[in-house]
C-alpha cells in the first residue's frame, strides 16, 4: 500500500508529451487529467468527454489547466488513438 499517493495530475505530468510543439495547447496532463474526471463521471465516448467538458467541467477544466476551450472530439481522439 502507498502511504503518500501522488496527486493525479502530478502522476500524468510524467508522461511524456508525444505531440509535435506546434499545434500544442494544453499540456497533456491536463488533457488526461480531464478525460479521467468525465470517465469518472460516466462519460465513454470521446463527443461525450469533449461535451463534458465544455459544458460541465468548465470548472474542473480551468483548475486543471485549460486557459481557451477545452478539447474537441478529435482531439481527444488524435491523443487517444496512439
Amino acid at each position: 500500500m502507498i502511504a503518500h499517493p501522488h496527486p493525479r495530475i502530478e502522476v500524468f505530468s510524467d508522461i511524456a508529451d508525444f505531440r509535435q510543439s506546434r499545434g500544442k495547447r494544453p499540456p497533456l496532463s491536463a488533457l488526461l487529467a480531464l478525460a479521467c474526471c468525465a470517465l469518472l463521471c460516466g462519460y465513454r465516448s470521446y463527443s461525450a468527454i469533449a461535451a463534458w467538458g465544455c459544458n460541465d467541467g468548465t470548472d474542473s477544466a480551468h483548475a486543471l489547466g485549460f486557459t481557451h476551450h477545452t478539447p474537441c472530439a478529435s482531439t481527444l481522439h488524435t491523443i487517444f488513438r496512439c
